[in-house]
């Protein structure tokens, strides 16, 4: 896998603590709630730091880099359970 840009990792970070503060690791529910948001939003003013960095500053191939990044940090946590 490539290593990751600085705004990659920005988003990377946010949806790993997102995770990280619930008791078990499921993955689904903090990216569908993220991207959920996202797209029933119709203002820009209503999306946090990190979603416009997803939106408007990551292109199609850097979002499926997170993605798998964030599947990748998901099964190390659920190894270590």
């Amino acid at each position: 896998m490539n290593k990751l840009n600085g705004r990659q990792e920005h988003v990377l970070e946010f949806l790993v603590e997102a995770t990280s503060l619930k008791d078990s690791v499921d993955i689904s529910i903090p990216l569908y709630t993220f991207i959920k948001h996202i797209l029933r939003t119709t203002d820009v003013k209503e999306l946090s730091e990190v979603q416009i960095v997803w939106c408007c500053m990551l292109n199609e191939y850097e979002r499926i880099e997170v993605i798998q990044a964030y599947s990748s940090w998901a099964l190390g946590a659920i190894k270590k359970d």
